[in-house]
């Protein structure tokens, strides 16, 4: 009898639950992943990427174009690194970085055909990149501030994609995109097409085609809608991590 109460007593320790591949069950004060490793979900990083691409971007009509176009491919690798993405689509997302970094050396990005090739490459690693943060984000079961963190970022992507396609639309067609300059510079898309997706609007320049125009009402939409609705699920819904 005296076993029986000896072998009642002493049950058998509840196991920790290993932080499984989403991060749902990470503890405050529990180590975060590594960067360097695939999956581990590291959004703010990208975050911090992704402003510094924005903020050398004057760098792309420079002799330093290489460095920004390298940064801006490194960024766009490593958004389908950190979500996991199929291991195959890393490596061609590599090679067509690479391949944008070598050809810059020899057709500047300022000219019409090589900015063309670089604003479909950006775009095609844009939205794969989208697909698989939202692919890495869904497998989650509740909102956490790495979700909040993916979220932005997607955000920030789809600014850089309409940019690119405001920069092909004028390539493609032969007609100035801007009402008050026939030749703008990147930069000039990208200021555009993020105070069109915050619905800024400085006015300082403005679509002058109705294809252009219509392209940024669908941008100015979606970025309010993606604020009002995805945003703010997720900053509503948001479970902080707790304590171990």
């Amino acid at each position: 009898m005296g076993s029986d109460e000896r072998s009642s007593d002493q049950q058998p320790a509840e196991r920790p639950q290993a932080p499984d591949e989403s991060g749902d069950t990470l503890r405050m004060g529990s180590p975060r992943p590594s960067l360097v490793v695939r999956g581990a979900g590291r959004y703010e990083v990208l975050l911090v990427l992704l402003a510094m691409v924005l903020v050398l971007s004057p760098i792309v009509s420079t002799a330093l174009e290489p460095v920004i176009i390298a940064l801006l491919g490194g960024v766009l690798v490593y958004a389908l690194w950190t979500s996991r993405a199929a291991i195959g689509v890393v490596w061609v997302a590599t090679g067509l970085a690479l391949a944008c970094v070598l050809s810059s050396a020899v057709a500047p990005v300022w000219i019409g055909s090589s900015r063309v090739v670089y604003a479909l490459v950006s775009i095609t690693l844009s939205i794969g990149a989208i697909a698989a943060i939202v692919t890495h984000l869904t497998r989650r079961r509740s909102a956490t501030s790495a979700t909040l963190a993916g979220a932005v970022a997607i955000y920030l992507l789809l600014g850089l994609i309409f940019a690119d396609v405001y920069l092909c639309l004028a390539q493609l067609s032969g007609v100035a995109f801007f009402a008050q300059t026939a030749s703008p510079t990147s930069v000039a898309y990208l200021y555009f097409s993020y105070t069109t997706l915050t619905t800024v609007g400085f006015g300082d320049l403005t679509a002058g085609t109705d294809p252009g125009r219509m392209l940024a009402v669908v941008e100015a939409l979606m970025g309010q809608l993606y604020l009002v609705t995805i945003v703010a699920f997720i900053v509503a819904t948001r479970r902080p991590r707790t304590r171990s």
